[in-house]
């Protein structure tokens, strides 16, 4: 959620290149793969099923997911992302994200300044966008999850 530069890279190169790669990461390189297609299906679930103000619900607390598996606080953190990116990324209006984070916070469910955001209620954030309609991520507090592994294959299924 931040400045990067990406450099866009031939999938039948890449296939190429990583049989050229030690086999740990070559692993590692297919996990991150499917980490992001599982990410790209969650985003086309959220988007097609749920009401406004539960997008971004579940957009703040996946958010406050990955902080989590970063090490930071999963309670408080900048949002890195405009209020119109969010807005683009959620399929959203810029006056529409708005208006949800105040009523979040009139809500007492967060608290934003700016963009600096706190979670005061996560657990009413979840029941408003009924998390269990979205899979999960094929990650867990240890890292990613084993190739092969059934919740792994079951991720990539989902991603397919």
């Amino acid at each position: 959620l931040e400045d990067a530069i990406v450099c866009a890279i031939p999938y039948m190169s890449l296939v190429q290149l990583s049989s050229e790669l030690p086999p740990a990461l070559r692993l590692r390189l297919n996990q991150l793969a499917a980490i992001g297609l599982v990410r790209e299906k969650r985003l086309t679930l959220v988007t097609a099923n749920l009401s406004s103000d539960a997008r971004l619900a579940a957009f703040l607390l996946q958010l406050a997911r990955r902080m989590r598996e970063r090490g930071y606080s999963d309670r408080e953190f900048l949002l890195r992302m405009s209020r119109a990116d969010i807005g683009s990324y959620l399929g959203l209006t810029l006056e529409t994200v708005s208006r949800m984070l105040s009523q979040f916070a009139r809500n007492g469910w967060i608290e934003v300044r700016k963009r600096h955001l706190k979670l005061l209620d996560p657990e009413q954030l979840a029941l408003l966008c009924d998390e269990s309609v979205i899979p999960e991520w094929p990650l867990t507090r240890d890292g990613p999850l084993e190739p092969r592994s059934e919740p792994f294959v079951r991720a990539l299924q989902l991603a397919g």
